[in-house]
């Protein structure tokens, strides 16, 4: 008996550690994407870059950039997502607004703590949607970012032309449309959930406040032009809130300071409040830079982890070579053979089903000529 109580307590630990690697692990690629005469076609602007073309499983982030270094200076006053056509993502206006060509956005492709949620008939509650997610159930205190995602793989293809926040129900969290106009049924959003020293709240108050915009006063933004930041609106976070914004949103730096503004003109109400997530690793100047991505070999941590019964695994490789990407268990048994041929320089994924395995610990090793390397990875059924 005192052994089995020991096991448990062992495999307790293994699953603590492996849930806080995963916060660690919490960041990815972060660049900024300008819309041009190249790459604008009608209402979307067509993103390039490696990790998210031909990947139409990607989730990521987008915020508005008002002036982002060497251009900018251009408004876009639409509610905006992301959709896939088939072999490369864009940002589009969910009201069909023809994209101004100069508008800035920063993008944030997330390695890991992300997740799509989509609006059906038994989440929706009239504006807003009920986000049922073991990070942020019962917490009020979660800090999270949301992006409208117009065609996710298997749903999608539905426009909700409204400006959208989250807010706490006191129990769940929900995304909301800020102009109290009915959420759609299959309206779907790519969500990513950090908690770190680069996530905070900004609360729009009477000293902060300058017209349309609110002033934001952090160190790793301040006099910072370069900053890659995103932002997504929160209704009530605690010590504040309650307030609506019903305002397609932005950023921009206004020469010292970053601030947050209201597309459309409107005046910054006081109490509006606003998650922020400062991506300042791994940052690249454009997403044209994707040789940067893939530079060298890579392998990275299966996510979601732990995972039941399925988890995808993502590596890279910087020239064309002969991989091998096998399955082992604790015992260092092979039980899976996931890759086994000439694969041509980029980034990859691949999906490991653990149907017919039991819980417990297994490795997973990639061998590319001299490289290899080996990670952990937990099934819990």
């Amino acid at each position: 008996m005192y052994l089995t109580i020991f096991y448990r307590a062992l495999y307790k630990a293994i699953l603590l550690v492996f849930c806080i690697q995963g916060f660690l692990l919490s960041q990815g690629y972060s660049f900024v994407h300008t819309a041009n005469s190249s790459n604008i076609i009608s209402n979307w602007t067509v993103i390039d870059f490696a990790l998210l073309n031909g990947a139409p499983t990607a989730i990521f982030l987008v915020t508005q950039n008002w002036n982002p270094p060497g251009g900018g200076g251009i408004y876009n006053n639409s509610p905006i997502g992301v959709w896939y056509n088939g072999s490369q993502w864009s940002v589009f206006n969910q009201d069909l607004a023809p994209m101004p060509e100069g508008a800035g956005f920063n993008i944030f492709y997330p390695l890991a703590g992300y997740s799509l949620h989509t609006a059906t008939a038994s989440n929706i509650i009239s504006n807003w949607t009920v986000i049922d997610n073991p990070s942020l159930n019962g917490n009020p205190n979660a800090i999270f970012f949301i992006t409208q995602n117009w065609n996710p793989p298997g749903g999608g293809g539905i426009y909700n032309n409204s400006p959208v926040g989250v807010w706490y129900d006191g129990s769940n969290w929900a995304i909301f449309n800020e102009d109290l106009a009915g959420m759609p049924q299959g309206a779907a959003f790519n969500i990513f959930i950090h908690a770190g020293n680069d996530d905070f709240v900004h609360i729009a108050t009477t000293s902060n406040i300058v017209s349309k915009w609110t002033v934001i006063d952090n160190p790793s933004l301040n006099g910072n032009p370069n900053a890659i930041f995103f932002i997504t609106q929160n209704w009530n976070p605690p010590g504040g809130g309650g307030i609506y914004n019903n305002s397609p949103t932005g950023v921009w730096y206004d020469g010292s300071n970053w601030a947050i503004f209201n597309q459309n003109g409107d005046p910054m109400p006081e109490g509006a409040a606003f998650n922020i997530y400062l991506a300042i690793t791994n940052v690249l100047e454009n997403e044209d830079q994707n040789d940067v991505v893939v530079e060298r070999f890579q392998l990275k941590q299966n996510y979601p982890n732990p995972f039941n019964p399925s988890t995808t695994i993502k590596y890279e490789i910087p020239s064309e070579s002969f991989v091998t990407l096998k399955v082992y268990d604790v015992l260092g048994k092979e039980v899976a053979t996931l890759i086994n041929e000439e694969k041509p320089a980029g980034s990859y994924e691949v999906d490991f089903d653990a149907s017919r395995f039991v819980s417990g610990v297994y490795l997973y090793k990639l061998q590319v000529g001299s490289f290899v390397e080996t990670k952990k990875m937990i099934l819990m059924k």
